[in-house]
């Protein structure tokens, strides 16, 4: 009988935590009011579950970044301790276990407001909403036409091209997982842009030159080191190219991206930082 019991108070204990996790499963495309503790970040939230939430759509500065500070402070102060709207996302969660979802406070979207400030610029992965889409990219042509935050304070944000990530030591044995070391790339312009000409290297200068790849505003394309099937037009999806070296093209003990425009000018250039399989950094 004793044993019994355990058993019933851990299911009675569990019992939240699995309803919850099953509401969170059904949550694609669902909207909830759901409170907030903390603010990790400019883009992600933690709920009162201990679950955490990636805005959806845009990309905030990183720690250290200009910009970041204003970012993390202005997503505080619209939802910390309070219970705010959720929008999930078509797809509900990211690999790192995330939910992803648009929040509304007072009829208000935080996620387009950050990129309306200039605190955040567009980031969109497939699936789209073509509705957000619209309204994040307008906030954001208002924001770089205005020249308010990141637009002003940061050189990185003058271009048409942005490094948003920067994954240099794939997991394991580089030399067997060429893929697993990548660039992300995203327009940050007003319009689509061309990355044909464009070069992006290492601080040694080996890399490669782009062909005729056209990216709308706020769309990325992951670059991949090793070899694969190329999907390069935004209609089709998640936008991705494979350089086929045939040897790592970053160090894993650190190195620079940097991408070039067709005359030989730097576009961006970001350092890597500590490596999640090297050290425990981590990785957003």
């Amino acid at each position: 009988m004793k044993r019994i019991g355990q058993i019933i108070l851990i299911l009675f204990v569990l019992a939240p935590l699995t309803s919850w996790a099953q509401q969170i499963t059904d949550f694609s495309g669902a909207t909830r009011m759901l409170p907030v503790v903390k603010a990790i970040d400019g883009d992600t939230i933690e709920l009162a579950s201990g679950d955490r939430v990636r805005l959806l759509h845009i990309n905030t500065p990183e720690r250290g970044e200009d910009g970041s500070e204003q970012a993390t402070e202005m997503t505080r102060s619209w939802t910390v301790d309070k219970k705010v709207e959720v929008r999930f996302g078509k797809v509900a969660q990211d690999r790192y276990g995330r939910y992803l979802a648009e929040i509304f406070v007072d009829g208000k979207s935080l996620n387009e407001e950050l990129v309306r400030q200039g605190w955040a610029h567009a980031f969109f992965i497939p699936p789209i909403d073509k509705a957000a889409y619209k309204r994040i990219v307008a906030a954001q042509v208002e924001a770089r036409t205005e020249k308010r935050g990141i637009w002003n304070s940061d050189p990185r944000y003058r271009g048409a091209f942005h490094i948003t990530s920067f994954h240099h030591d794939a997991p394991g044995d580089d030399r067997k997982n060429l893929n697993g070391e990548y660039v992300r790339i995203v327009n940050i312009s007003t319009g689509t842009r061309d990355l044909r000409g464009f070069r992006l290297e290492n601080e040694r200068g080996r890399g490669v030159k782009f062909p005729r790849i056209k990216l709308p505003v706020g769309r990325t394309i992951s670059v991949r080191s090793g070899s694969g099937k190329s999907q390069t037009r935004a209609r089709r999806g998640q936008q991705v190219y494979f350089m086929k070296l045939k040897m790592p093209l970053w160090r894993n003990k650190g190195d620079v991206a940097i991408l070039r425009k067709p005359d030989g000018a730097e576009e961006d250039r970001v350092k890597s930082k500590v490596s999640f399989f090297r050290g425990g950094g981590k990785k957003k």
